[in-house]
């Protein structure tokens, strides 16, 4: 449930919180988005709350100023990039360093053809003003073959700018190079040609909240859906392990078959129970664990496996999960403890290995753990 603000003066309540919105209601401005405040505000109150609506739009206005002369300051640099970029791919390219407008720099490419113009009024390569007058067929020849050297310019212009903008943007933001070779900017790109005039950039708000929703719910679907695909027969493994990260404290939980590779189903934050007081103790993890599990193994016939580092608290909760799923076993991570994990498999009863009766070799063992837990499937069986 989303959080919002009530206002004891009026008594109105709103969501969410909006700190804009809440001035616009209170210095009584209509067509924002939110209804004016009906309560009598003290002329004290209702002067600082206007002082404070002009200080925001002039720190809009102070904003907007600043991006235009950012947006002239990149065009002006990428402009003269694109020209020295043309000249260094071919010489003899006519350059004009004002390549603002593909109409203006078809002008200047004409100009710089030449001034010979037919009959029709076309503009003639390389033919004289006699014979132009001459040939109407030569002309008309002529002007078309004009035209297509115009057009071929107007795309060598177009194709460096883009270019251009792209370079510039990566080195300029701290872009990896390696991003332009990756498919989604690829299909970015693709998909960029298709739009029209009218197509508007999504803001920051919009990347972060909306959109990140809905990719993140497409993503999890996805995902569930390859998890789901074969974990009959081959079952299902799960692992995760906590972290804190700038101070946040939080739990991974990802799961894996047979041909679904190791995947993310939930990076859990714990903030709220460490601020009650609560811990990462086994009873919370297990918890954690099987509210993921049930959502997909809810018979829980499919879940073979649970992998956990040596930390006592996880290895606790590993064996509170078994209890509840009985077709499960709870191992130590091999990427942890390669020790840990293999005197595990040698204690399993289904397994029942002995190092001084067989050699297992280590990549053996863990390229068949990968193809689908082969070894552990005796016990589904």
């Amino acid at each position: 449930m989303k959080e919002g603000l009530e206002w004891t003066r009026c008594g109105c309540k709103f969501t969410p919180k909006h700190a804009t919105r809440a001035l616009y209601h209170h210095a009584k401005v209509t067509n924002q988005g939110i209804t004016v405040c009906k309560a009598m505000v003290p002329e004290n109150y209702a002067a600082r709350y206007k002082s404070l609506l002009e200080a925001l739009r002039n720190k809009k206005s102070s904003r907007k100023r600043a991006n235009d002369e950012v947006e002239s300051y990149v065009e002006d640099m990428q402009n003269t990039a694109v020209a020295s970029l043309i000249q260094r791919k071919n010489p003899k390219h006519p350059v004009n360093n004002n390549l603002g407008n593909s109409s203006e720099y078809a002008a200047s490419l004409g100009s710089s053809v030449g001034n010979t113009h037919n009959t029709l009024g076309f503009p003639v390569v390389g033919m004289s003003s006699s014979r132009a007058g001459n040939s109407i067929q030569q002309s008309i020849d002529a002007a078309m073959e004009s035209q297509q050297y115009n057009q071929r310019d107007i795309r060598v212009s177009n194709n460096s700018k883009l270019t251009m903008a792209i370079a510039d943007l990566f080195h300029c933001n701290n872009v990896p190079d390696s991003v332009v070779e990756d498919p989604r900017f690829k299909r970015m790109i693709q998909m960029a040609k298709s739009v029209g005039g009218d197509y508007k950039f999504p803001n920051r708000k919009q990347i972060g909240g909306d959109l990140l929703d809905l990719n993140y719910k497409n993503t999890y679907g996805k995902n569930k859906e390859a998890i789901l695909r074969e974990a009959l027969t081959f079952g299902m493994a799960w692992e995760g392990d906590g972290a804190t990260i700038h101070r946040m404290p939080l739990m991974n939980v990802l799961c894996t078959t047979g041909v679904c590779p190791p995947t993310v189903v939930a990076v859990h934050d714990c903030t709220e129970h460490m601020a009650a007081g609560g811990k990462k103790d086994a009873s919370y993890i297990a918890g954690l664990f099987e509210e993921y599990v049930i959502e997909f193994d809810k018979e829980k016939l499919c879940t073979d496996l649970f992998f956990f580092d040596g930390a006592s608290n996880v290895q606790k909760a590993g064996e509170v999960l078994v209890a509840k799923f009985p077709r499960a076993y709870v191992l130590h991570g091999g990427e942890h403890v390669i020790s840990l994990f293999f005197d595990d498999l040698s204690k399993l009863p289904p397994i029942r290995v002995r190092t001084n009766h067989f050699y297992i070799s280590t990549y053996h063992l863990i390229s068949h753990l990968h193809r689908g837990f082969v070894c552990f499937h005796i016990c589904r069986s």
